[in-house]
């Protein structure tokens, strides 16, 4: 035992030395992106007040679901995801809107880590530091994690059907189907029109399992598309059923 807990810190601290540049691009991004949150303190727009802005639809939603408020009897008009998710946050830390865009920092710093994973899937390490370099460069990235939308959820989600499309085992074709379905339903639930990466994905999964079994490839696209509705449906059946509206994610796309 002893042996096997030293093999995998070894394998941990080569790990780390192998992506220690990736490392330090990640926390100077979340660095940078904190302090740019706690500059807009004194903004104007950092609080969601402007009546009918998105940010603020968000905001007051997100009140209503943290004080048990989980429907309003309608069909969804704007894709629920997000909302519920900040609702969740809120109901932990109350409708603070300073740590909903610290949350938000986070979760772009880690898209720049998916980027960097992407790029070192795709191509090579060299490749991988220079694009995740240039997205934590980028400043219109941080600049919308400081408004209350939905951008920066819905870009970490694309990314990461992006990595579980490059990351596809075809020795685990099923697992990894139900895997990139999982990730397009949520995204989808973040906003609907990611849906047009379906048809992708399944002829991304037919090629992939190229010379293996006719049976299998339809087997994992059709997982692949059955788990991305499954994803999807808690909304579907919202609508249909509490909102007496025909709408698979939400009115607005």
């Amino acid at each position: 035992m002893t042996g096997r807990n030293n093999h995998r810190k070894s394998q941990l601290v080569e790990t780390v030395k192998e992506h220690r540049w990736a490392l330090a691009i990640l926390a100077a991004s979340l660095a940078i992106r904190v302090g740019f949150v706690l500059s807009m303190r004194g903004h104007a727009l950092f609080e969601p007040l402007l009546p009918g802005y998105d940010m603020t639809v968000f905001h007051e939603w997100a009140k209503r679901i943290a004080d048990g408020e989980l429907s309003q009897g309608r069909a969804f008009y704007q894709a629920p995801l997000y909302p519920y998710l900040l609702g969740a946050l809120y109901a932990l830390a109350g409708p603070n809107v300073l740590v909903a865009k610290l949350a938000q920092a986070t979760v772009g710093t880690l898209s720049i880590g998916l980027v960097y994973l992407l790029g070192y899937r795709l191509f090579d390490r060299k490749v991988a530091l220079v694009a995740a370099g240039l997205t934590a460069l980028t400043p219109i990235f941080p600049f919308y994690e400081t408004f209350l939308l939905r951008t920066t959820l819905v870009t970490f989600l694309n990314l990461a059907l992006l990595l579980t499309f490059a990351y596809f085992n075809p020795g685990r074709p099923l697992a990894w189907a139900a895997a990139s379905g999982v990730i397009l339903g949520i995204a989808a639930l973040g906003r609907a029109n990611i849906l047009v990466m379906l048809p992708v994905g399944i002829v991304w999964i037919w090629r992939l399992l190229e010379g293996q079994a006719r049976l299998i490839r339809l087997r994992a696209a059709t997982m692949f598309v059955l788990v991305t509705f499954i994803a999807i449906s808690p909304a579907s059946l919202h609508n249909i059923l509490i909102g007496k509206q025909w709408a698979l994610v939400s009115t607005n796309l």
